[in-house]
């Protein structure tokens, strides 16, 4: 009897002993997953940002292009309608470039959302 305790205890310390290292392991595992998933957020995030800038520059220097074409314009030409039809320009230009910059804010969003589920 003392035998088969003995040899039963062993097994039940090496049980315990399996457990705590495949405890370790899966803690390990989880640590480099939250480790992994933080490095790629910041990775979106930063693109994310160099994204958004690139677009207010660019939507920045087409208003400012388009805004001297329009002082040029009014100034050379004395017209009111024509003065008219460049300020509906400008405007639908203006627009143009503001709603494609927020669609790449938008689909640049939704790219982040779906990485992080």
């Amino acid at each position: 009897m003392a035998i088969e305790e003995s040899l039963h205890r062993e097994i039940q310390v090496e049980e315990k002993t399996d457990c705590t290292s495949n405890v370790v392991v899966a803690v390990a595992v989880e640590v480099l997953l939250v480790v992994v998933v933080v490095v790629v957020v910041i990775v979106v995030v930063v693109v994310v940002v160099v994204v958004v800038v690139v677009v207010v520059v660019v939507v920045v220097v087409v208003v400012v292009v388009v805004v001297k074409v329009v002082v040029v314009v009014v100034v050379a030409v004395e017209v009111v309608a024509v003065k008219v039809v460049v300020v509906v320009v400008v405007v639908v230009v203006v627009v143009v470039v503001v709603v494609v910059g927020v669609l790449i804010v938008v689909v640049v969003v939704v790219v982040v959302v779906k990485i992080r589920e």
